[in-house]
């Protein structure tokens, strides 16, 4: 089917051989205007062929990472995640994703976590075999949300030591699936720098409570929402009143999203649920491995 699409054309000498074999005067003027002609002939359809190869490696992408993460949830409403591997794969530039990483008081990292990042490579993988210019994983360590779920020191509202070196550890695991060769490029950045480098305030209860929006989501998801909150955070707080900051968080974060990895496809834990009206920007598409996130999780191995 492709060789039909794009059967040889003519070149410019048998174009010529044919004009003069049928007996028509050529000027230098026409020849060099049937020159341009097709040369102008022979780059669109280079372009409507590289078009069409890239459309074809991004379905094809898409379709196997599809089915890694058919379980939690795909969010692609207008295909925003095959047109982001196509324009990668036009510009001959990795393939991105980006994925959050949490914490708690868990420490040390255990097989769940371990399991986590070889899943991690795994999904990494599907793109580098596939495709010479590899792929970028961007990690956001989400001290952020650690912080708000009461994981700090009272005295000086710093990390706890168990969170801050779990995400030291797996910052450094997730880094280690760079290696020579292999075409995977990680990059770890904080979300308490990038809340500093968009000018994104602390999300208190006042100001959470105070969203509409992020009540009104929360009206709508409000049973795995509570659940999240009474099993995660330890503010002391009304469960409530914590979903609703995690919303409102979740919310004000997908302005770091559009604007700092715009090119890529978000990676996470859990299912999609809601995905679309907490955390992503508009045209942005996510995978979810309807997986526990392990950060939350003790007792592996």
């Amino acid at each position: 089917m492709e060789n039909e699409k794009y059967k040889k054309l003519p070149s410019v000498e048998e174009i010529l051989a044919d004009l003069r074999a049928r007996s028509k005067e050529i000027t230098p003027e026409a020849e060099a205007r049937i020159k341009e002609q097709v040369r102008q002939r022979d780059e669109i359809q280079a372009l409507r062929r590289e078009q069409r190869c890239a459309i074809l490696l991004a379905d094809s992408i898409y379709g196997k990472l599809r089915e890694e993460f058919e379980h939690g949830g795909v969010v692609n409403k207008n295909n925003d995640a095959q047109r982001k591997f196509k324009e990668a794969i036009r510009a001959e530039r990795p393939i991105e994703f980006v994925l959050f990483i949490g914490a708690g008081d868990k420490y040390p990292l255990d097989g769940l976590d371990r399991n986590f990042i070889q899943d991690m490579r795994s999904t990494l993988e599907i793109v580098t075999n596939n495709y010479g210019q590899g792929v970028k994983l961007h990690v956001i360590s989400a001290d952020e949300h650690v912080m708000r779920n009461g994981y700090i020191v009272k005295s000086n509202g710093e990390l706890i030591q168990n969170a801050e070196h779990y995400f030291e550890d797996m910052e450094k695991g997730l880094g280690a699936l760079q290696q020579d060769g292999n075409d995977i490029q990680v990059e770890s950045i904080r979300l308490s720098k990038l809340y500093k480098m968009y000018g994104l305030s602390h999300m208190t209860e006042e100001r959470a409570i105070q969203d509409s929006t992020a009540r009104d989501v929360f009206g709508k998801y409000k049973k795995p929402l509570l659940r999240n909150a009474i099993q995660h955070s330890i503010t002391g707080a009304d469960p409530e009143t914590d979903a609703i900051r995690y919303v409102a968080m979740r919310r004000q974060e997908r302005i770091i999203l559009e604007n700092e990895f715009p090119h890529a496809v978000l990676l996470a834990t859990g299912r999609s649920t809601g995905a679309e009206e907490m955390i992503l920007p508009e045209k942005y598409g996510a995978l979810f491995s309807g997986k526990l996130s392990p950060w939350f999780v003790k007792g592996g191995e």
